[in-house]
């Protein structure tokens, strides 16, 4: 019945935020179908080719760099490669009508240009040679090789020719000739890339709605179980974040980036990579702990009565900016990287207030004005003295009446 009042109650700011998100996904999603339903050519994404060679035939555009190893390159008439190429033991030949958008590098091998190359070309122990129908808008530099340039060549930087210095580049070990080393990475073979469908986008949204819910799920019963399992502890972190937030801050901040980098650094050797593993849990523990003090926190400054039970405040503080930053992330580019930076300063608070509590950072120290205590005392120490004096006073007196 309280659920309900307070939607009753709140049901207007409800309705925008209901209407914004469905604002923001309409906006988002519509854009990337659009993207994906303009027509294309034969379109290649980013590759390198190992032992063997590679032909650009007419109407193929290569979407971004190409690198080659040990194998020779034709760019054919109507032949594109949008970004640069390099070769490494093999020849270039660039057909009057193909196009490289890049930069052309070559290293070991021959290069001739009768087409277009928009950037330089770079050529180390190999021979040049540019017809009278080769377009270079950059330099044109060979390094232990010759240069052959025709009369109605176009270069629109200069042309250098270096030394003989006589470099071998050696080949490129072959796949399979060691045995159990595979020298080429993992990674589609060449093959022309489809538009993606509207449904396929839809499902991949779907899966990444399912992925944040359930992260979002395990993050808040982690907290609730924290706060109803040590209460106590939950109550003496939300204290520490209201008496000291900017430490409690700079603290949970300093720790989780940290922490994130000490982990990310471990992970990549693999020797390092299990106890990595468990200093993550220890991390993720700890701001999990944080967010059933930070959680409650700001529960308390929502405009909603959530009685006097913690572990409800705490579900609640986490809950709401939780399903903020799974939104997002769903909207991704730009608003998936806010939604990161305020999951850190979330999370940073609670960690921080846990840290100050547990090691008791900002408390006043101990001084020495304890010991002053047992000195109270001291005045008795005269009434004490003065007594054995008047009693010895007394015989001495009666001793005198006696003598006389």
């Amino acid at each position: 019945m309280q659920v309900r009042e307070q939607i009753k109650q709140h049901q207007t700011w409800l309705l925008a935020l209901v209407v914004i998100t469905a604002l923001s996904l309409a906006a988002v999603m519509p854009a990337q179908a659009g993207d994906g339903a303009r027509p294309v050519g034969v379109v290649h994404p980013q590759h390198q080719v190992f032992n063997d060679n590679l032909v650009v035939e007419a109407g193929q555009i290569y979407d971004g760099d190409v690198v080659v190893y040990n194998g020779d390159v034709t760019v054919e008439d109507g032949g594109r490669i949008s970004g640069s190429l390099i070769v490494y033991s093999g020849d270039i030949d660039i057909e009057q009508g193909g196009v490289v958008s890049g930069d052309l590098t070559a290293v070991s091998g021959d290069v001739q240009i009768d087409g277009r190359v928009g950037g330089s070309v770079a050529v180390l122990s190999g021979d040049a040679e540019l017809s009278d129908t080769a377009s270079v808008g950059g330099d044109v530099s060979v390094v232990s090789g010759s240069l052959e340039r025709d009369r109605g060549a176009q270069v629109g930087g200069s042309t250098l020719r270096g030394p003989q210095l006589n470099i071998q580049i050696p080949p490129i070990i072959a796949p399979g000739a060691v045995p159990g080393v595979d020298v080429r990475p993992d990674m589609p073979p060449f093959s022309a890339t489809r538009p993606v469908s509207l449904s396929e986008r839809l499902l991949g949204f779907f899966g990444r709605a399912v992925a944040a819910g359930a992260a979002l799920v395990l993050i808040v019963g982690g907290a609730m179980a924290a706060a109803a399992l040590r209460p106590q502890l939950a109550a003496e972190v939300r204290t520490a974040l209201r008496r000291q937030p900017a430490l409690s801050f700079a603290v949970g901040l300093l720790v989780n980036m940290v922490g994130v980098a000490v982990i990310g650094f471990m992970f990549v050797t693999i020797c390092l990579a299990p106890p990595a593993f468990l200093l993550g849990l220890a991390l993720l523990a700890a701001n999990v702990v944080g967010l059933s003090g930070s959680g409650a926190a700001v529960a308390d400054r929502l405009p909603i009565n959530l009685g006097e039970s913690h572990v409800a405040r705490t579900a609640v503080g986490v809950a709401l900016p939780g399903a903020v930053i799974a939104l997002l992330w769903l909207l991704g580019g730009c608003f998936a990287f806010f939604g990161y930076g305020f999951a850190l300063l979330l999370a940073s608070f609670g960690l921080g207030a846990f840290l100050v509590k547990l090691l008791k950072l900002g408390e006043p120290a101990v001084t020495g004005a304890a010991p002053a205590e047992p000195v109270a005392p001291a005045p008795a120490v005269p009434a004490v003295v003065a007594e054995p004096v008047a009693a010895a006073e007394a015989p001495a007196e009666s001793g005198a009446v006696a003598s006389n």
